[in-house]
C-alpha cells in the first residue's frame, strides 16, 4: 500500500457538476494501515457519470496495490439533490455495495434535508433505505466531524433556512451543503452551489471574532483602570482554498463574502464554454465573478474596468478549472499548507504520473 500523510482534495473533472474525493491521512484499524477518504457529489453529465466512479476504482487501485489491508469509505456527502451533483451517485453506491463485504459501504450518508421529486434522488433513498448499515445524516450549519487531526464542520445549510423547506420557500441550491476542511492552519471551503441567501446566513452565523483582553488591575475596582480592549482574531470563515460555488455562476459569488474568505487558491467545476448551449454560454465561469475573483487576490494586476479571461486568473496556479486542467489534485500538508495543485493533464510528479495513466486508461 501507498502511504499518505496528506490530506488531498480530488476535484474529479465531470464535466458541468460536482464530484471531490477527500483523501484524508492514512489511519490506523485493528493494528493495519488503511486509506482513508469521504465523497462530496457525484455528479456530472453524459459521456461522464460514470467518471466518479471510475475515478475512484483507479485511486483504490493506485493506493492499495493489491494490499488487502483495505480502506474506510467515511461519508458520502450529496450537498444538494440537483443532477450534476448525483447522477453518478448509485453507481458509485452499487460498486462498493456488490464487493461482498459491508465494511466497504460508506459509513455515513450526509443530505440537506431538501425533498426534491426526481428518479435519481428517490433511487439514491431508497438504496440507502435497504442498506441500513449506511448511517443516514441530515447536516446543517454547525455540525462537526473529526478525522484524526482533520476537522469538517458544515457552514450551511443554515438551521434557519432549513425552516422554509416544507414550503419550498428556500430555492434549491441554497440548501447546498457548504463544509469548512480543516488541517491546522490550511483551511479549504467547498462551496456546492449555494447562493446569495446561503452565503448572507454564513457570513451571519460565522461572524469574526472578537477576544477580550483584560488589564492587569481589572479586578481592583480602581476607577482609573484601563478600558477593557479588543482584539480581532482570525475570521472564521477565512480559508486558502475555494472550491468556488455553482460552477463559477455570478449566483454563487459576491465581493462581500469573497472578502471574508480571502482564499489564495480557487477550483472552478465547469467544461469548455464551446459545449455549453448557446444561452449558457461566456457564463460559467461568469466575468462577474471572474472579476470579484481578480479583485479580491489581486494578483492579476488588472485594471477595475478589466474583465480578467481564465488564463489571467490562472497565473501561479491561483484559479485552475477543470474544463482547462481536468482533475485536480490540492495537497494540504501537515504544517497547513494548501500546495499548488497537480493538474491530471499536465505531467506533475511520478506518483501523479502513476494514477494519470490508471485515468487516462480507464475514463
Amino acid at each position: 500500500m501507498k502511504r499518505n500523510n496528506e490530506l488531498r482534495l480530488h476535484i474529479v473533472n465531470v464535466g458541468h457538476g460536482d464530484s471531490i474525493l477527500v483523501e484524508f491521512p492514512d489511519c490506523t484499524a485493528n493494528g493495519l494501515a488503511k486509506v482513508r477518504f469521504g465523497l462530496v457529489d457525484a455528479g456530472g453529465e453524459a459521456p461522464a457519470t460514470k467518471k466518479t466512479l471510475n475515478y475512484l476504482k483507479a485511486f483504490l487501485d493506485y493506493r492499495l496495490e493489491g494490499d488487502d489491508n483495505g480502506y474506510i469509505f467515511e461519508f458520502i456527502c450529496l450537498t444538494h439533490p440537483h443532477h450534476d451533483h448525483y447522477v453518478g451517485m448509485l453507481d458509485v453506491l452499487e460498486f462498493f455495495s456488490g464487493t461482498g463485504n459491508e465494511d466497504d459501504l460508506p459509513r455515513q450518508f450526509w443530505d440537506c434535508g431538501f425533498r426534491y421529486n426526481t428518479l435519481g434522488y428517490l433511487n439514491i433513498l431508497n438504496f440507502l433505505y435497504s442498506h441500513p448499515r449506511i448511517q443516514f445524516m441530515r447536516i446543517t450549519a454547525g455540525t462537526e466531524f473529526h478525522y484524526d487531526d482533520v476537522e469538517v464542520v458544515a457552514l450551511a445549510p443554515s438551521m434557519d433556512l432549513r425552516n422554509r423547506y416544507d414550503t419550498y420557500g428556500v430555492e434549491l441550491n441554497n440548501a447546498s451543503i457548504v463544509l469548512r476542511i480543516t488541517r491546522s492552519k490550511g483551511v479549504a471551503v467547498l462551496a456546492g452551489d449555494a447562493h446569495f441567501d446561503s452565503w448572507g446566513k454564513i457570513c451571519e452565523e460565522f461572524p469574526r471574532k472578537k477576544h477580550m483582553i483584560y488589564p492587569p488591575d481589572a479586578k481592583t475596582k480602581d476607577p482609573g483602570h484601563q478600558r477593557l480592549v479588543f482584539t480581532s482574531l482570525e475570521d472564521q470563515l477565512n480559508c486558502q482554498f475555494l472550491k468556488v460555488a455553482h460552477h463559477g455562476s455570478k449566483n454563487g459569488t459576491t465581493y462581500e463574502y469573497l472578502d471574508k474568505l480571502r482564499p489564495n487558491r480557487f477550483a472552478i467545476t465547469c467544461k469548455e464554454d464551446r459545449l455549453y448551449k448557446n444561452s449558457w454560454q461566456g457564463k460559467f465561469p461568469h466575468p462577474i465573478t471572474r472579476r470579484i475573483i481578480s479583485e479580491v487576490t489581486k494578483h492579476t494586476m488588472l485594471g477595475p474596468d478589466v474583465i480578467p479571461t481564465l488564463a489571467d486568473l490562472n497565473q501561479g496556479h491561483k484559479v485552475c478549472d477543470s474544463a482547462t486542467h481536468g482533475s485536480l489534485v490540492y495537497t494540504i500538508t501537515k504544517g497547513g499548507r494548501v500546495n499548488a495543485p497537480a493538474c491530471l493533464n499536465d505531467k506533475v510528479n511520478e506518483g501523479f504520473n502513476a494514477l494519470k495513466t490508471k485515468l487516462d486508461a480507464e475514463l
